[in-house]
């Protein structure tokens, strides 16, 4: 009996340990990398429009690369992984966003830089905007569009908008530029087109049309000069016409 206790109670070896934590960080890890294949693509085949809830699984885990098995070890449904996915990119934007925004302090070139971002990243990214545009996270209310409607405010109290209703404003300028998304992917992928559009919004906003194209020249010129080194999705634009 006494030799049955000694054995029971014997610790692990240091090496045992070692080779114990090493299994459950590699498993860990591996877990970690299947569930963002997973979620990266869900972006994909959530982002065509063609595609439909009920057929998506297999999609997903096809495109992936694994089972059915595995999908449910990570998630229950589509919409949990579709939510998982919205919500990552959610709080993604608004990082982005707040980096790209340090040391603006005019609403007209924050504005501009915002719309700036979101639609050069649609050029980079066809799958990224379509699922945005279809998940409706530009509809949704989050600090990004507490921001924006901070920075029409700011805008109308220092004499550059001319703006009644912030949160009217603010529905412009996401719907603008959930249908400039939908226009990119359509194939209409320019950079002229992005700034022409972000004109737009700062004209519509009470801008004058000279000092609108002077910001959204500056706003894309200090964007392509500062995100390489801030954002890691960042491309060179100048592929785009």
């Amino acid at each position: 009996m006494a030799k049955m206790l000694t054995g029971a109670g014997k610790a692990a070896s240091p090496k045992r340990r070692g080779e114990e934590n090493h299994r459950v960080r590699v498993g860990r890890e591996r877990s970690a990398r299947t569930r963002r294949q997973l979620l990266d693509s869900v972006l994909v085949m959530y982002s065509s429009e063609t595609s439909s809830a009920p057929t998506m699984i297999d999609d997903i885990v096809k495109h992936a690369g694994v089972s059915r098995g595995t999908f449910y070890t990570h998630f229950d449904t589509v919409e949990q992984i579709v939510a998982e996915a919205g919500s990552m990119l959610a709080d993604e934007m608004v990082g982005d966003a707040r980096l790209v925004f340090e040391g603006l302090e005019s609403a007209m070139a924050r504005t501009a830089t915002g719309i700036l971002l979101f639609l050069t990243r649609a050029l980079f990214d066809e799958h990224w905007g379509g699922f945005i545009v279809r998940a409706g996270l530009l509809r949704e209310e989050n600090p990004l569009s507490q921001d924006i409607r901070a920075d029409i405010a700011r805008g109308v109290e220092a004499g550059q908008y001319s703006v009644r209703n912030a949160l009217a404003a603010s529905d412009m300028i996401f719907g603008t530029v959930v249908e400039a998304i939908l226009r990119i992917n359509q194939g209409h992928r320019s950079t002229r087109y992005i700034r022409d559009i972000t004109e737009m919004v700062l004209h519509a906003l009470g801008v004058d049309s000279a000092e609108a194209d002077h910001v959204v020249a500056q706003s894309f010129e200090r964007l392509t000069r500062i995100a390489p080194t801030q954002l890691n999705w960042w491309k060179n634009p100048d592929g785009a016409s």
